[in-house]
């Protein structure tokens, strides 16, 4: 079935918190979740497993803090591309036919002024290069999340 079909037909159940399960699994604080798509993908895979098996129509890929400035302030070295197409790849490898895979897209990484130096351009132009990763790699939706400044939640 087609995605919007089963939207309107079923609706969509989407899997839980990608955080809070790494943490279960042993991430520290401080530590980059992103970075264990390259380091522990066989417990991304479990995750997104998990919940499929859970009844999850929807995994979220383990993309929420990859983009390319978040990554850079976690003094991460491999390239937002690979992390970010790892990940999907990660919750595509659980996914079954019927089940669907979300590009997450969290904060990018620095407060709008007057409390940050982002602007709006800047915040524009890191969306699209992770949103442009993120598809290439298949998914099947977008999911965008914890947003703090409604004036300017790009």
């Amino acid at each position: 079935m087609e995605l919007i079909e089963k939207v309107k037909q079923d609706g969509l159940v989407v899997d839980g918190g990608m955080g809070s399960m790494l943490i279960s699994r042993g991430l520290k604080g401080g530590e980059c979740a992103e970075k264990w798509n390259i380091d522990r993908p066989e417990v991304i895979q479990e995750i997104h497993q998990a919940y499929f098996d859970a009844g999850a129509d929807v995994a979220t890929a383990n993309t929420f803090g990859a983009s390319s400035l978040k990554l850079e302030k976690m003094g991460i070295k491999e390239g937002v591309e690979i992390i970010n197409t790892e990940a999907v790849k990660h919750a595509k490898a659980a996914a079954k036919p019927g089940q669907y895979v979300a590009g997450d897209l969290g904060s990018v990484g620095e407060m709008f002024s007057p409390m940050g130096s982002m602007t709006v351009e800047r915040a524009k132009d890191l969306y699209v290069h992770q949103a442009q990763i993120i598809e290439a790699a298949g998914v099947d939706l977008f999911l965008i999340e914890t947003k703090i400044n409604l004036e300017r939640s790009l």
